[in-house]
């Protein structure tokens, strides 16, 4: 009888330790389950600089803020300036990458002595802006921005100053009138992609 109650607790324990072996399993699983679950759940972070929608002169603005602040914190590609002609100017020319953004940068004649320049803001092959930095006979500075949408223009604006910064720094904006009539090429989409893509073609090659 004895004999029988010791083997009776034998089995007893054994079945004990497998069910604990089987919960401490079972409670691993369920710990690997939450965590792949948690990790599904949490979606992949999007940089705002390819999927903000630029339909607007608004959202634009910040995309451009968003653009040029990651430029200049070293977060884009840089490719190696080139000079680049177009007619009787001579161009500083570069262009910076992001995945699908690029930002076409083109000054003259140097890179601190500035008479006229250029920035194209591209984003899937598309121009949603141009800015555009020139020094007037009176030795101030004017920058005109456009936005685009849809191969059409949204808006035009300019801002003054006394130095290309000043001017880029003033809050005083107006509505661009341009000086050129219909020959404005500012004002033709289509002529816009054109110049940003021959710069983006000197400046790369191919």
């Amino acid at each position: 009888m004895k004999k029988q109650a010791l083997t009776l607790s034998a089995v007893l324990l054994v079945f004990l330790f497998l069910g604990a072996c089987g919960s401490e399993n079972t409670s691993e699983q369920s710990d690997e389950e939450m965590v792949n679950l948690v990790e599904e759940a949490v979606p992949e972070v999007q940089d705002p600089l390819l999927t903000l929608d630029l339909n607007s002169v608004e959202a634009i603005d910040d995309w451009l803020e968003l653009t040029t602040m990651k430029a200049h914190a070293g977060g884009m590609t840089e490719m190696e300036p080139k000079v680049v002609s177009r007619g009787d100017m001579t161009y500083y020319a570069v262009v910076r990458d992001l995945k699908s953004v690029q930002m076409v940068q083109a000054r003259s004649p140097s890179w601190t002595d500035l008479e006229q320049g250029f920035r194209y803001f591209l984003r899937d092959g598309e121009v949603s802006a141009l800015e555009e930095v020139k020094k007037l006979e009176d030795g101030s500075y004017q920058i005109n921005t456009f936005y685009y949408d849809d191969g059409s223009v949204l808006k035009g604006t300019s801002r003054s100053g006394a130095t290309a910064k000043a001017a880029q720094e003033s809050t005083e904006l107006s509505d661009y009138e341009s000086p050129y009539g219909d020959l404005d090429f500012r004002l033709k989409y289509q002529e816009v992609k054109t110049a940003a893509d021959k710069f983006i073609t000197d400046i790369k090659g191919g």
